[in-house]
């Protein structure tokens, strides 16, 4: 007679820490969505931030450029504070700073992109085939796009309009990709490299020799530092002076968020005209 309350206990008991269990699983889910969700908002909130910064740090280089006075020369290359912005600093760099996918010679393509893949593909091949893809004749299926055969020419291919399009060609990995990004360009169609203002990765891709690299990378503040003795001078462009690379960093609780915009100063209504804006492939270090 007494087992069946004892039974019934049983299977309360059973559905009671079955509905324990239960809640316990929502609790978890709904915390973890409440932590995405947290997330989620401050991305938003320091993505914003950093393009507010973005924006104020264009409208003081306008400003410091209509100025007109000796203060617009010394600011490339420099890192600057944002005072009104917590955690906000910028540099500008002039766009002859990067090593150019659309202007440089082969040989330089093949010196830059060798020393970051390190074996990893046949440079030669990846060469050619960004020489071909910008020159209009996409390589495909190891030679160049053949024409209709109506006899009309082939339609022409357009130019690189990022980078990361190199991962359409062949042999190109995204790991050495990762590596070759900061040290490129292609919004500048110079054929050499700004070396007073390149960064020391890009002055030891494109001298091939570490010692030179930092030497030159020391000495390039002085007057009187001769970037010949240093690098074939065919190798060295000079800034036009129009077109630059805004990097603007803004410090976060995680990771900082980055920015960079190519623009081109005294074009618009504003006085600058952004060529390009990125804020999610950005790739540069202010330190």
């Amino acid at each position: 007679m007494t087992e069946r309350p004892i039974n019934q206990r049983g299977v309360v008991l059973i559905v009671v820490l079955w509905i324990v269990a239960l809640l316990t699983v929502l609790l978890v889910a709904f915390s973890a969505s409440v932590k995405v969700d947290r997330n989620i908002a401050s991305e938003i909130v320091y993505r914003a931030r950093t393009r507010a910064a973005a924006e104020a740090a264009l409208h003081y280089l306008v400003a410091v450029q209509r100025i007109g006075n000796d203060t617009w020369t010394t600011l490339p290359g420099q890192v600057l504070i944002l005072p009104f912005a917590q955690g906000a600093r910028f540099r500008l760099v002039p766009e002859e700073a990067y090593v150019s996918l659309i202007g440089a010679p082969p040989a330089l393509l093949s010196q830059v992109i060798g020393q970051v893949a390190k074996g990893d593909t046949d440079v030669e091949k990846v060469v050619e085939a960004i020489v071909a893809r910008r020159e209009g004749a996409l390589a495909q299926n190891g030679g160049p796009l053949q024409a209709p055969a109506d006899g009309s020419a082939a339609p022409p291919t357009p130019q690189l309009a990022s980078i990361d399009e190199l991962m359409l060609l062949p042999g190109v990995s995204r790991t050495w990709l990762d590596r070759l990004a900061p040290l490129v360009t292609v919004d500048g169609e110079q054929t050499g490299v700004d070396v007073l203002h390149a960064s020391l990765p890009v002055l030891r891709a494109v001298t091939g020799d570490e010692g030179k690299a930092a030497a030159l990378y020391e000495k390039r503040g002085d007057a009187d530092v001769n970037p010949a003795d240093y690098i074939d001078p065919a190798l060295y462009s000079p800034p036009e002076g129009s077109l630059y690379r805004l990097q603007v960093e803004v410090r976060a609780a995680g990771k900082p968020q980055q920015v960079e915009v190519t623009v081109m100063f005294g074009d618009g209504p504003d006085g600058y005209r952004i060529v390009r804006w990125n804020e999610y492939t950005a790739r540069f270090n202010l330190d």
